[in-house]
């Protein structure tokens, strides 16, 4: 399965150099048929490592990834409004909800909040 998700550039292992263990992932798949170059941002992490951090790190450095390298024009997400760990986590990355379990950042806003956090 390590194998299948390694294969392209969909999704990111997130690996936890000190214990040597791969403790999620982040997926960040290009929508298609859309006008814009959008990009979907999923994770999913091993329960035992919820609340350190690795989440909001690992999106951040995915995101770098998508509005770097990869040149798209935002990120369309979305995630159930009752998953409250995955609000915040939306929230901290600086994602706005726009109805419907739907999140978006644009490139723009995204270069304009990464300017001011450094």
């Amino acid at each position: 399965m390590a194998s299948w998700f390694a294969g392209g550039d969909s999704y990111l292992a997130v690996w936890l150099k000190e214990a040597g263990k791969l403790i999620g992932l982040v997926a960040i798949e290009r929508r298609e048929g859309q006008e814009q170059r959008l990009h979907n941002l999923g994770y999913v992490f091993h329960p035992g490592y919820h609340g350190y951090g690795y989440a909001t790190e690992g999106c951040k450095a995915a995101m770098a990834y998508v509005f770097g390298p990869l040149e798209a024009d935002g990120i369309l997400t979305g995630t159930h409004p009752d998953n409250k760990a995955s609000v915040a986590l939306l929230n901290r990355l600086g994602l706005r909800a726009i109805g419907g379990g739907e999140w978006t950042i644009s490139r723009e806003e995204w270069l304009a909040l990464s300017q001011t956090v450094r």
